[in-house]
Formats: C-alpha cells, sequence, structure tokens
C-alpha cells in the first residue's frame, strides 16, 4: 500500500474501466443493429399503411357504388312500374267497362287474421302480419286491387328510402308458364327465382340481374312477391304451380328474413286447397266486407271533382240507404262498383227502374263475363248461363220454398242429382261439374264437404228462386204466393219473412201484362209490408191496392206503441215508398189518391211528447242516421234544437255528415245553428275535421262569414285564401250571440273562449316588433357594463351597475327570441287547437297527451294568460 492506496482500491478502478468498455462494445453493436431494425419496420409500416388505405377506399368506393347503383335501379325500376297501366287501372265492368286508377278509387280494406294473425289488418299494415301470407276473400271482394295497391305503396317507400325497402314483384298466376317435367323442390325453387330474375331484368336497369341477387339476399332490402289469383290457373297446370310456390317460398326464406310473399285465392278455392299451403305459408287473412262508411267513402271517391264531392255520391248512397237489402249485396267492392257505373251511366235518377236490371247483370258476370276475360275463353256464353241458371234457379226455388231446408243451405247429393239432370250428364261427372263451377263463378262455396253448399249471399239464392219462378216453370209464381200464404198461416215469424225478398224479385221480372195481377195476388195474402216491396219493384202506383196499403199502413205506425227494429224498418220502407210514389205521380202528371203527409204521420207519432220525438230519432239515427235526418225534413222537425247530441255523434259517419253538410248550408239560419255542431264533432274527431277543412263553403256559408269582421274571424286551414267549410263554420260557431253552453260543449267553450287567429298572430307580431327596440337599449348597456369591468373599475356601484346590464341583457334577449319565435309557432298552436294537426308531437318534440296539447293550445292562443281555467271535459 502506498500513500493510503490499496489494493482494493485498484481492483476496483479496475471493474470500472472494464464495464465502461463492455458498454461501449454494446453500443456501437447493438445500436447500429437497432436502427436498421427501427427503419425496416418503418418501411414495413408504410407499405402496410399505403395497403391499408388501398383497402379502405377499395371498400368505401366498393360500398358506395353498391349504394348508388341500389338507389339508381331501384327507383328507376318502381317509377316504370308504377307507370304500367295493368298496375295503375282497374277495369270495372258494366253496360261499358270502364277503367279507373286504382289509387283515386281504392279504399282500404279490413283483414282479419286466424292462427297466428288473429288480429285486423289494412292495405297499410298487411306486411306487418308476416313474411308468407295467404289472403283470401270472396269474388269481387277486392283481392287483385288489393295487391295492386300493396305494390303502388311498396314502390312509393322503396323511391322514397330506396336502401331500407323491398323491392315489389307481381305476378298474376294465371299468366304463369311453368315447364311441363318432373323435378326435384329445390330444382323448382331455382327455376322460379330464374323467372323473377327474368321479369325483374325486362326493365331496363345497371346489371338489373345482379340487382335482383343484391336484394333477394340483402338483410336491409328483400323481395315482396306478389302472387295474385291461385284460383285462376287452369287444371292442368295447377299442380306444377303448387310446386313452384311453396318451394319459391321455401328458397325465398332461407336466402334473407327480409323476403316476403303474398298469395291470393277465393274463399271457395281455399276450402278446398289450404291445406296444401299450411306449412309454407302459416298466416292467412280473410279479407272482410264493405262497412256503410266504407260503402259511402267508395261512391264518394268515383265523384271527387276540383270543386269537392258532386252531389250525385250522396244521391246513389240515399238510394242504397232507403234499400238495406240491396246495400248489404253492395257491401261487395265489385258488386258495388259496378252499380255505381251502372248508376253513373245510366239517365234515371230512382232505382227501382234499374234493380232488377243490376241484378241481371251482376249475376251475368259473376256467372260467365268476368270468368271469361280472365281466362279469355268466349265461347257458348249463351249456353252456360241459361244452363247455370237453369241449375242455380232450380236448387234455390226448392232451397226457398222447402221449409225442410236452411235458406241458402242446400243439400250436396241434392245438387249434385240435380246438376246430372241439367247437364244430362252421371252423377261423377256432376260432381265434377260443381267443383269447375265452385273454381269458376264463386258465387257459391261448400259449406260442409260432401254435405251441403251455399251462395256467397242470400240474395243470390233469393234472386234465382225468384227467376226460376217466373221464368223457368209454368205454375212458378202461383207456386210462390201459395207457399207465402201457407208460411203466413203458420205463425212462425222466420217462415213469414222467408220470401219476403223472393216474391219482389219475382214480381220486378214478369211482363208488364202480368203485374197487375201479381200486385192483386200479393195484396189478397194481407201482408201490406210486403205489398209495399213489390210496388216499388213495379212502380205501379194506380193499382187498386194503393189505397189500401197507404192508409193501412198509416194507421199501424200510429196504433203501434213499440218502436222496435222491426217497426223503424218499416216505417222507412214506408217513407220511401211515399216518396217514390210522389216523385212517379209528378213525372206522370197523375194525381196520387191519396196523397199521404208525412209530416202528419210524424205529428201523429209524437203528439207534441218531447220524450218521444227524442225516442223515435234516436233509435232511427242508431239504425240509420242519414235516413233519421231525411225524415226529420220531411216532417219539419228540428233534430238542431231537440237532441244536437245526437247529431253531433253521428257526424262521424261519413254518408251522414256529407248529407248534412248539404242540408245546412241552404239557409243563414240553419248554417248558424248547425256550424256549432260541426265544429264540436271536428274538434272531438280529426276525420270530421279534415273533412271540412277540404270542402269549400257554399254562397250562403261565405255571405254568413262576410258579415264578421275580419278580425274575428277564423282561417285556419292550411293552402287555403278564400277559407274552407270548416273556416266558415269555425267563424259562425266562435262568434255566435247565444251559443248552446254545456257539459257537453266544453270543446266548443274552450274555441269561443279562444282568441281569433288573426288577432293571435297580429299580437304576437307586434310583440316581436316592440321587444327589438328593448334588445338593442339592453345590448348597449351590456358593452357598457362590460367595458367598465375590462377597465378595471373596482367601484362596488360601477360593479353593481355592469352586473345589471348583463343580467337585464340575458333577459332581454331569450324574451326577445320567444316573441320572435312566436309569430312561427302560431300557425301550428292554432291548428293543433282546432284538430288539423294531429302529430302527438308538440313545440320542441315534447310529447304530450291530447288533452294537455288541447290545455297547451289554449293557453298560447289566449296570449299566455294561464289564469284562464279550461272548461271541463
Amino acid at each position: 500500500m502506498t500513500d493510503g492506496i490499496g489494493p482494493g482500491f485498484e481492483m476496483s478502478k479496475l471493474i470500472e474501466n472494464f464495464g465502461t468498455t463492455i458498454g461501449g462494445v454494446a453500443v456501437a453493436i447493438i445500436g447500429p443493429l437497432l436502427i436498421y431494425f427501427g427503419r425496416s419496420l418503418l418501411r414495413k409500416v408504410k407499405r402496410q399503411g399505403i395497403g391499408l388505405r388501398d383497402a379502405v377506399l377499395w371498400v368505401f368506393m366498393r360500398e358506395a357504388r353498391r349504394r348508388v347503383t341500389v338507389a339508381v335501379n331501384s327507383v328507376r325500376y318502381c317509377r316504370i312500374l308504377m307507370a304500367y297501366d295493368k298496375y295503375a287501372m282497374l277495369i270495372v265492368p258494366g253496360r261499358h267497362d270502364t277503367p279507373v286508377k286504382v289509387d283515386d278509387l281504392f279504399v282500404d280494406l279490413a283483414m282479419e287474421g286466424g292462427g297466428s294473425a288473429a288480429a285486423t289488418y289494412s292495405s297499410h299494415t298487411v306486411l306487418d302480419a308476416g313474411s308468407r301470407l295467404l289472403i283470401i276473400g270472396d269474388p269481387g271482394s277486392g283481392k287483385s286491387s288489393l295487391v295492386k295497391m300493396v305494390l303502388r305503396d311498396t314502390c312509393r317507400a322503396t323511391m322514397a328510402r330506396p336502401h331500407k325497402s323491398r323491392l315489389p314483384i307481381l305476378v298474376e298466376l294465371r299468366n304463369l308458364k311453368v315447364p311441363n317435367r318432373k323435378q326435384s323442390a329445390e330444382k323448382w325453387g331455382d327455376w322460379a327465382v330464374d323467372e323473377l330474375k327474368r321479369q325483374v331484368s325486362q326493365i331496363e336497369g345497371h346489371k338489373m340481374a345482379d340487382f335482383f341477387d343484391h336484394c333477394a339476399r340483402s338483410e336491409d332490402l328483400g323481395l315482396l312477391l306478389l302472387l295474385d289469383g291461385l284460383d285462376e290457373v287452369i287444371s292442368a297446370d295447377y299442380a306444377r304451380v303448387v310446386l313452384v310456390i311453396n318451394a319459391l317460398a321455401h328458397k325465398l326464406a332461407k336466402l334473407s328474413p327480409r323476403n316476403t310473399i303474398v298469395l291470393t285465392m277465393r274463399s271457395q278455392f281455399y276450402d278446398r286447397v289450404g291445406r296444401e299451403f299450411a306449412e309454407e305459408f302459416p298466416t292467412s287473412l280473410w279479407i272482410q266486407r264493405f262497412s256503410p262508411a266504407d260503402i259511402y267513402e267508395f261512391i264518394r271517391r268515383w265523384f271527387v271533382t276540383k270543386r269537392g264531392v258532386a252531389p250525385d255520391a250522396l244521391r246513389i248512397y240515399n238510394e242504397l240507404a232507403d234499400r238495406p237489402s240491396l246495400r248489404d249485396m253492395c257491401s261487395n267492392p265489385l258488386i258495388l262498383s259496378m252499380y255505381v257505373n251502372s248508376r253513373r251511366e245510366s239517365d234515371s235518377v230512382t232505382l227501382p227502374d234499374t234493380r232488377t236490371e243490376f241484378y241481371q247483370e251482376v249475376v251475368n258476370e259473376l256467372l260467365i263475363m268476368r270468368r271469361s276475360k280472365q281466362l279469355s275463353d268466349r265461347d257458348a256464353r249463351v249456353a252456360k248461363r241459361r244452363q247455370r241458371e237453369t241449375l242455380f234457379g232450380t236448387l234455390s226455388f226448392e232451397n226457398m220454398l222447402d221449409v225442410r231446408q236452411s235458406p241458402n243451405s242446400i243439400a250436396w247429393d241434392r245438387a249434385q242429382k240435380v246438376t246430372a239432370s241439367v247437364a244430362k250428364t252421371t252423377p261423377a261427372k256432376a260432381k265434377e261439374i260443381l267443383d269447375d263451377l265452385e273454381i269458376n263463378t264463386g258465387i257459391f262455396s261448400v259449406e260442409r264437404e260432401g254435405e251441403s253448399i251455399r251462395f256467397i249471399h242470400l240474395t243470390f239464392c233469393e234472386y234465382f228462386a225468384a227467376i226460376e219462378a217466373t221464368k223457368g216453370r209454368r205454375d212458378g209464381w202461383e207456386s210462390l204466393v201459395d207457399t207465402q200464404r201457407k208460411f203466413q198461416d203458420s205463425g212462425d215469424e222466420n217462415l213469414q219473412s222467408r220470401l219476403m225478398e223472393v216474391i219482389p224479385f219475382a214480381i220486378g221480372t214478369l211482363p208488364p201484362s202480368r203485374m197487375d195481377t201479381a200486385l192483386s195476388d200479393v195484396l189478397n195474402l194481407g201482408d201490406l209490408e210486403l205489398y209495399g216491396r213489390c210496388l216499388l219493384e213495379t212502380q205501379e202506383y194506380d193499382h187498386e191496392g194503393w189505397q189500401k196499403y197507404a192508409t193501412g199502413e198509416y194507421q199501424y205506425f200510429t196504433d203501434e206503441s213499440d218502436w222496435d227494429e222491426s217497426w223503424l224498418r218499416r216505417l222507412h220502407l214506408y217513407q220511401t215508398v211515399v216518396a217514390d210514389a210522389r216523385m212517379v205521380s209528378e213525372r206522370m202528371q197523375v194525381a196520387l189518391t191519396p196523397e199521404i203527409s208525412m209530416h202528419d204521420l210524424f205529428v201523429a207519432l209524437v203528439a207534441d211528447d218531447r220524450a218521444r220525438l227524442t225516442q223515435l230519432f234516436s233509435s232511427y239515427a242508431g239504425q240509420d242516421p242519414v235516413a233519421a235526418i231525411r225524415l226529420a225534413e220531411a216532417c219539419n222537425v228540428d233534430l238542431v234544437a231537440d237532441t244536437p247530441e245526437l247529431l253531433v255523434t253521428a257526424c262521424e259517419t261519413p254518408a251522414f255528415l256529407a248529407f248534412a253538410m248539404e242540408s245546412a248550408a241552404t239557409s243563414e239560419a240553419r248554417v248558424e245553428r248547425w256550424a256549432q255542431i260541426f265544429v264540436e264533432a271536428a274538434l272531438r274527431k280529426t276525420l270530421v275535421a279534415k273533412t271540412l277543412a277540404e270542402a269549400a263553403p257554399n254562397a250562403v256559408l261565405r255571405d254568413a262569414v262576410a258579415r264578421i269582421e275580419p278580425r274575428r274571424r277564423w282561417m285556419v286551414t292550411p293552402g287555403t285564401r278564400a277559407g274552407s267549410f270548416y273556416d266558415a263554420c269555425l267563424t259562425i260557431a266562435a262568434n255566435r250571440r247565444s251559443p248552446n253552453i254545456g257539459d257537453f260543449w266544453w270543446r266548443s267553450a274552450a274555441l269561443r273562449a279562444t282568441k281569433p287567429p288573426a288577432e293571435v298572430r297580429r299580437e304576437v307580431t307586434v310583440r316581436a316588433i316592440v321587444s327589438y327596440p328593448a334588445l338593442v337599449a339592453a345590448t348597449v348597456l351590456y358593452f357598457r357594463g362590460f367595458s367598465n369591468l375590462s377597465n378595471g373599475n373596482d367601484d362596488a356601484w360601477g360593479f353593481a351597475f355592469a352586473l345589471g346590464t348583463i343580467v337585464i341583457f340575458f333577459a332581454t334577449f331569450f324574451l326577445t327570441i320567444f316573441h320572435a319565435l312566436a309569430p312561427l309557432l302560431a300557425t301550428p298552436v292554432i291548428e293543433q287547437l282546432v284538430n288539423l294537426r294531429t302529430s302527438p308531437r308538440f313545440i320542441g318534440g315534447i310529447s304530450i297527451s291530447r288533452r294537455s296539447r288541447l290545455k297547451v293550445s289554449y293557453l298560447v292562443a289566449r296570449g299566455i294568460q294561464y289564469g284562464t281555467p279550461l272548461p271541463k271535459s
């Protein structure tokens, strides 16, 4: 050890130098390696990034190209499809077949489901019932019209949202050509898909075959396949068509859950073949008959013009209202369209001249013409009709006159035997004929397999029985009269009414030379109601029995105290006969003896008893509101003063509303009294409000509104400058001097307490204008105060002044914005108040209830006067 340095120090120094040397060597070796690998990694990341970028761009461009292709092809395809006449038009049979637009004439059909779809659907919601649907209905129930409307609605939806809607395809099965070969179900499915692809590819577009494949496999798009008229497929192709449909349904379901198939057929056909589709089509929907409201809406659509609805619509509906049996038959859309078409073409304005002829046209259409047009079979029409009328007439005549048979329920064995006799063939062949008639005519169906058959409506059975009595049998009329006498003597009410429609039909088909004697035969039966029905069919009011009928029924009504449904129906018939007799006598310029006054009859009925008055018209309006108001007018009864609540409720019936609008706007006194009823009904039901808003006011209404100062008028209907029927009623009702106020009228009371729209708009506009100077002054103060704070003013009063100006600025700013928006909000608020805006969303998207919406509208329209209570509902 020297100078205090020992061996330990030298060792530590040596180790330190060695570590430094090793670290330098490591850095020298590893450093370049790290740099090399780092650069290599960067180059790879760059190359991968470029590839990733290209991949993203490729995917994006591919998706963009696909979306553009889908949008362009979908819109073009649907636009071309909607332009085709066969998808846009319907042919209404009549003396001259009339083409009409589907969109103009179609009335929404109600469909009731069975099995897994036990609910009610409309044409707008039918696709919600399932992805494989059977639509079933009687002949003429609107099956083909329905699929055309669904096609057009889907086309509109697809053009609006091409990336979220189905591609519609309509196939009329009678035109489907299926190859005559045997193959597996899978191959039939492939053939059907290729056939659909071929149909879509016929429309010009960009790679339509690929577009079809994409839609069929997409979970966002899908196909809507409408297969119409399975019952129209010829027998030779039927078995293969069934295989194709089931295979196609199975294949499309596998391709995408969005694919939907709708198959239509007649109810008679479904009864026989429905089980063949039970597996692939689990959901079945039955088309329902038209309701009275549907009947009026259908008739109304025939006569819509730019100026509104022509009065012919109400006239035709009233004709049906006067004849409930005919109206019931016209609940079938085809028969109703034929009736309206024939009445539109006819120069006459009364029904009895053409009622029997109309039934003949309907029967001829269903027996021969419609199917021959569908199948292009025009051979031996006259012979076919004669044979079928003989067959159905024989069965119907026996059925209606035999008390052992239920009306319109014919034994299968008897039907087969009569068919064999008429067709001069064997029983086995007769069965085939009946099966073919069931499918081809659709006028009857099997009620119980192997036991009985029935016509689709009792009226057809009654009509065929009448034809057989007057044209098919030498003593047919006498047999009818003798049988009716026996039924009356039995004391059984059901038997007494069994031939109530058959006899009038029969007397209407007799030659004029026999009508007088036939009427005497009916009169001798002693049933005045039946005699009245026969008078309507013959218009022989100069017959010797007219005086007995007129005075006898008059006495019956005044003596009878039990005003039940039968009594009301008979009163309605009497009113119709009297009105028709008066019209005929005026046209023929022949005196009617005796001349009946319905006013005198009504006065005798009520005898100044207001309770009996209310009872009479409440019962009558419940049965037929249009007939009730017509009878009241004929009898000079003031329903507006005595039963206004009843009228408000009746306004929910479209036909009644149309009749009331026409009859109310005849004098200013009537208009003023009816206006409150219309307004109250409109505030209750949106449909009433929209109907009134779509109608133009007549001269009487315009004159009544003109006498009210402009600032007090209610002009609320969007898109009209002159105002609508609804605007006129609102104006008159809101300014009525002696309103009928009560708990029932709380909506009208709320309206009457509300400021008119002109005042509301002017008030909020003035507030907005006045608020602008306040905003300017507040802004100046704001910047003044903000400047004081920025300059470091430590004065307490200065700070308080600055803070106050800021508060004033923000308060004034928000108030100004509210008043500036008020004119924009006034219109939707007023529209909601009068029930013309039905969205559940209110200002700012706040979802509130109907009553709350009315309350908010009421308060806002009053100028935000929160102290005003809303009348109780």
